[in-house]
């Protein structure tokens, strides 16, 4: 599978496995097992039955856990079932990657709340929260760094003949950090609730979490988000009741 999936040859593959075994239990300690020559055995990677694990990814760009199941489990046995936004149009994402690689603006036609425009941005991040895929750009209509729902972009093109690019170092919100508490509300629960709970988003023996996200994406996050943020749809069984 690793081969197929990045077009590898077996000896690249083992020279990848290697180095991975070797990163991996220079953080972990020995956690897999091994032959008699002290080589992982059949040439797979498997845990032995006392390996402790650490509970945070020991390399930076790790697969998140959905992609690994994907990856092993495939469509049979691996399902996602998620109420999701409308995908972005490829002809609006391929010059958006290209603007943000090459560092050029582009001109898009944008539907906002308040009906279509026609604007020059130079957008430095692509962004999913809250379900839905944004980009972060700098505005040159407003002159100001602005968000973008990408399935709302109806069009977007590339221009020769458009202001200076400006990028992420020139958003000062970008750069700037807050802290978000993740509490558990109700506490008059059932101590077996709660700990289901507390296991399920990670939370400390109080109930709490903290974590930090970028600023201007804290209102689509928090629980008193204004009403612009809020879902904009309910959600009912067909035939049932509402």
């Amino acid at each position: 599978m690793y081969c197929e999936t990045f077009g590898l040859s077996e000896p690249s593959a083992s020279r990848h496995q290697a180095e991975f075994e070797a990163g991996f239990e220079k953080r972990c300690g020995e956690v897999f097992e091994r032959d008699d020559k002290h080589r992982v055995r059949g040439g797979k990677l498997s845990l032995h039955e006392d390996a402790q694990l650490p509970r945070e990814p020991v390399f930076p760009r790790m697969p998140n856990l959905p992609q690994w199941l994907q990856q092993n489990l495939g469509g049979n046995s691996y399902f996602e079932e998620r109420i999701r936004r409308r995908d972005p149009d490829p002809w609006v994402m391929r010059p958006l990657i290209r603007s943000i690689r090459s560092k050029m603006p582009i001109r898009i036609s944008y539907h906002s709340r308040n009906g279509e425009s026609d604007r020059v941005v130079s957008p430095h991040a692509i962004i999913l929260v809250a379900e839905r895929m944004h980009m972060r750009a700098f505005d040159h209509s407003n002159n100001e760094h602005r968000d973008f729902v990408l399935s709302r972009i109806t069009k977007a093109e590339t221009i020769s003949d458009g202001p200076k690019y400006i990028g992420s170092d020139q958003d000062i919100s970008w750069a700037n950090f807050r802290k978000l508490v993740i509490e558990e509300k109700n506490v008059t629960s059932e101590e077996s609730s709660r700990i289901g709970v507390r296991l399920d988003f990670g939370l400390d023996e109080g109930g709490n979490k903290t974590v930090q996200v970028r600023e201007p994406l804290v209102h689509y996050l928090i629980d008193n988000m204004s009403e612009a943020y809020s879902s904009p749809i309910r959600i009912r069984e067909a035939g049932g009741k509402s």
